[in-house]
């Protein structure tokens, strides 16, 4: 078994830049928002931090997978591996927020359509790993779901999942450089196809996984030295085409275009510690190591957060009342994803690390 390199800490930092992003966009509408917070958006679009994230999954995906089939004696035993680890590293931490999520809509009885029930069939979209199909049926076909801000976040990571399952067989029946050509293939179709938002292309949208498995293969025997100014500077490049391609690249060329920027975000990452040289790399490590519960936990958060501004009379969209209200958030969002990391992701990675090394000591015996 080969050793493993050194932590990349930049993409850690990158984790972080995009959750930021992220929830900076969710903030708008659902905190008491003053009208100058709400003029940013008419000026840059955040969501597309989600694409930064399908990016890094496409790029570290191959790369686990590359190594499960080094050390695996054959290619189901590298998928069996592969998946074990993906549903130990991410089922736990969603199983535990889309349920607290239908606890959050029982009190949030102020925000509308927050009926749990639907709230709680949403949830298990999430869990059974086809929440993007569903959410794009309810926008597509005008049904009746619910309001999408509790758990519809789980889109995405249905959407990782069903890439998973493609990128990893086509590896596995075709190796790797002609699997990945074929994923590139399906991500050239998919961008000649309209995508407005919740659209199914939209849902279903493997342009930036596909970027991100490509710099896999590219780098993969070479390497990436950049120095950190470089590293910095194609960083903003990336942030700046994400951030706003929405406002300006019509279709079909949107999504094909954020997934470019966000190429050149992870690009920028791949030195380890280029980033971590200029930018406070401490702070965004820590946000970064945490960003997938995260991700889970913000939108549920904010939501009660928002119950509780209306609740104590500082919902109206003040400077104070919005500083105190998201004072509160980012309190909530920090501790309960510290807890959820600390919790739930460290104890179950653990307990397949643990897994893992052991068969790996039985096949190196045997």
């Amino acid at each position: 078994m080969k050793p493993l390199k050194e932590k990349n800490i930049d993409i850690q930092i990158l984790r972080a830049i995009a959750i930021i992003a992220v929830i900076i966009q969710h903030i708008n509408g659902r905190l008491p928002t003053p009208q100058s917070y709400s003029e940013l958006f008419k000026y840059a679009l955040f969501w597309t931090g989600v694409d930064i994230f399908f990016a890094i999954s496409g790029y570290l995906i191959c790369k686990t997978f590359y190594r499960d089939i080094e050390i695996s004696p054959t290619k189901y035993e590298a998928i069996s591996s592969f998946w074990r680890r993906r549903v130990s590293r991410l089922f736990p931490a969603v199983l535990a927020w889309v349920s607290i999520s239908v606890f959050i809509s029982l009190f949030t009885t102020s925000y509308p359509n927050s009926d749990s029930l639907l709230i709680a069939k949403s949830a298990i979209t999430g869990l059974l790993g086809f929440s993007n199909i569903y959410w794009a049926s309810c926008v597509q076909f005008s049904l009746q779901c619910g309001s999408a801000d509790y758990n519809a976040v789980t889109w995405s990571l249905s959407l990782e999942w069903q890439l998973y399952a493609l990128s990893t067989i086509l590896i596995a029946l075709l190796g790797f450089k002609r699997g990945i050509l074929i994923l590139a293939i399906t991500a050239l179709v998919f961008s000649i196809l309209p995508a407005p938002s919740f659209s199914f292309p939209w849902v279903l949208r493997p342009q930036a996984f596909a970027i991100g498995a490509i710099i896999y293969i590219a780098t993969k025997n070479s390497g990436v030295s950049v120095s950190a100014p470089i590293s910095i500077s194609m960083l903003l490049v990336g942030l700046l085409i994400c951030f706003l391609a929405p406002l300006h690249i019509p279709q079909p060329y949107l999504i094909p275009t954020i997934s470019l920027g966000a190429g050149i975000c992870l690009f920028s990452s791949l030195s380890g510690r280029a980033l971590a040289a200029l930018l406070p790399s401490k702070l965004l490590t820590w946000i970064g190591e945490r960003s997938y519960s995260i991700y889970l936990c913000h939108l549920p958060l904010i939501l009660f957060t928002r119950e509780i501004s209306i609740r104590l009379n500082f919902n109206e969209p003040t400077y104070l009342n919005f500083s105190i209200s998201l004072a509160i958030a980012v309190f909530l969002i920090a501790v309960m994803s510290d807890l959820s990391y600390r919790f739930i992701e460290i104890p179950f990675q653990n307990k397949l690390l643990k897994s893992t090394d052991k068969k790996s000591n039985d096949l190196i015996q045997s």
